[in-house]
């Protein structure tokens, strides 16, 4: 059995969290609002850093994201581009992971086979962008890429068995895709449920040799 930390909540979240339980895990899930009535262990995120005190999970996954909200969808061009909008997509994109990063880089030892599994998006790739617009979430979900990779030299050093990969979970049918899935094919947008079992199935075949890079549903590497 395995304990596996789940920050966020969300569709995929929720989907992973009910079949990793299913197959006997431990759940520990960590968001910002109060949770009740789950089979799991719920803590708020203002008491991650006890709870990493008692001892660092087998994996870690950061769920959380932001594409859109009621009042701002991704940028069509440059002149939708503000900075308030920007900061909020690095807020929800990449500040999440930096947190967990510094909690657990400070609990970890040098002997810690954590695995940390962060959602990414290919449409963070630079060298694959072909379509422009989304200027906000492109560029955040790229620092998120570059804090991966940044992470994954410093746990090389001082946590060389430790594995941090970012991670493109495809077409999800989620409220975060819903606006934008009039131009997706049905074998192309998976419900959380076939996200999730694609999620497991890449993480369980991670290698220390995968650290550090952006990787998609089927387990293959995407350039940055």
């Amino acid at each position: 059995m395995s304990t596996i930390l789940i920050y966020g909540y969300s569709g995929i979240g929720a989907a992973v969290a009910k079949q990793l339980h299913a197959q006997g895990d431990d759940i520990i899930i960590v968001s910002r609002q109060t949770l009740r009535d789950l089979p799991y262990t719920c803590i708020h995120e203002d008491v991650l850093e006890q709870t990493l005190q008692s001892g660092i999970p087998d994996v870690v996954i950061n769920t959380a994201g932001i594409l859109h909200t009621a009042d701002h969808g991704p940028e069509k061009n440059i002149q939708q581009l503000d900075a308030a909008w920007l900061n909020e997509n690095i807020q929800a994109n990449v500040m999440p992971t930096v947190r967990l990063a510094q909690l657990l880089t400070k609990h970890m030892s040098r002997n810690s086979a954590l695995r940390f599994l962060v959602l990414s998006a290919r449409v963070s790739s630079i060298s694959d962008n072909h379509l422009g617009g989304w200027y906000s979430y492109r560029m955040s979900k790229a620092a998120l890429n570059m804090l991966v990779k940044n992470l994954s030299i410093e746990w090389q050093r001082q946590f060389p068995q430790a594995t941090i990969v970012g991670y493109h979970p495809g077409t999800v049918d989620t409220a975060l895709s819903k606006p934008f899935q009039a131009n997706v094919p049905a074998e192309q947008l998976f419900s959380p449920e076939q996200a999730a079992s694609y999620l497991l199935q890449v993480l369980e075949g991670l290698s220390l040799e995968d650290s550090g890079k952006l990787v998609d549903w089927q387990g293959d590497v995407i350039p940055f």
